[in-house]
């Protein structure tokens, strides 16, 4: 606990002992309320210094028009930009203060700063199963994210547009994909039992630490994998011969390893794309039967590492 320096009777220059209190607990004072500026349904609040982007940020005082007979959310932007509305929270922002009001005036203050100060706990849980499920604000201000749930679809989880880092874990089940976001630009999908920390450049959602990603794709007559969104495909049972295509957005060096299953018939051929530099392939697999292979990006074709897909 932090011990003040203490003012005595005889003390000269009682000012400078107070004014350097003053300066001790300045950082409590950040997005206070003002009340000298605070009258009727007007807050008064001081600014201070936040950070942005690594970069030390002055916010200057302000006030702010509340709305009557309402709880007014009071909030800040990552840009410094304080405002209030009667709904809630804000996701991606910094809560302040719940105040009440009547017609008049203010009839109630809740100090909610404390994420000013405070870390994030333990990762919250989220279920997405048949819908995209966006974060609330609570949700968001934990950093860590597990997600559960049978995926019936390629779902979205969308967090906010706010430059920081999160670390997703992904439970769900179900062969389809789940992609980390925010309401526009592109994302991360987050494959099934993996877990991936990303972030936000001021448009997208990028991976910050790539773990190999899984793709889960269903079957199709003909499958084109984006190289971009995960190394490790694995195509559904097959129920017919299938063709893979030319992988779209290939990097040098860019590594995909497929994985196939055949059905409970069997007996069904693949054919690749002149792309893919490979052995031959062996007859089409049993039925059950499962086959692996792995390509590298040389720039120009993908080639085969290893011997060739064997079905077992």
């Amino acid at each position: 606990m932090t011990i003040l320096n203490q003012l005595s009777s005889g003390q000269t220059q009682k000012e400078v002992t107070t004014n350097n209190n003053f300066q001790v607990v300045s950082i409590a004072g950040t997005f206070a309320q003002n009340v000298s500026t605070t009258s009727g349904l007007t807050w008064g609040f001081f600014g201070g210094q936040i950070i942005v982007d690594g970069v030390f940020t002055a916010v200057a005082d302000g006030t702010l028009a509340l709305t009557a007979s309402a709880t007014n959310f009071i909030e800040v932007t990552r840009a410094g930009t304080v405002s209030a509305n009667t709904t809630g929270f804000t996701a991606g922002r910094i809560a302040l203060y719940e105040v009440g009001t009547n017609a008049t005036i203010i009839t109630s203050i809740t100090d909610r700063r404390a994420q000013l100060y405070q870390f994030a706990g333990r990762p919250t849980p989220i279920s997405v199963t048949t819908a995209d499920v966006t974060l609330s604000a609570a949700q968001a201000r934990c950093q860590g994210i597990e997600t559960s749930g049978a995926l019936t679809g390629n779902r979205n989880l969308i967090l906010p547009a706010q430059v920081g880092i999160f670390y997703i874990a992904n439970g769900c089940t179900g062969a389809f994909t789940l992609t980390a976001k925010a309401s526009s630009g592109t994302g991360v999908i987050i494959g099934q039992k993996m877990r991936q920390a990303i972030y936000f450049d001021g448009t997208n959602y990028q991976p910050l630490i790539s773990d190999p990603i899984v793709q889960n794709l269903a079957y199709a007559a003909t499958v084109t994998p984006d190289a971009s969104l995960g190394e490790r495909v694995n195509i559904g049972a097959l129920t017919a011969a299938i063709t893979i295509g030319a992988p779209t957005n290939p990097t040098l060096g860019a590594k995909l390893s497929f994985t196939f299953l055949q059905n409970a018939t069997g007996g069904f051929g693949i054919t690749w794309n002149a792309v893919f530099k490979k052995a031959a392939d062996p007859a089409a697999g049993g039925a059950a039967t499962v086959a692996s292979t792995e390509f590298q990006y040389n720039g120009a074709n993908w080639v085969q590492q290893g011997g060739a897909l064997a079905w077992f």
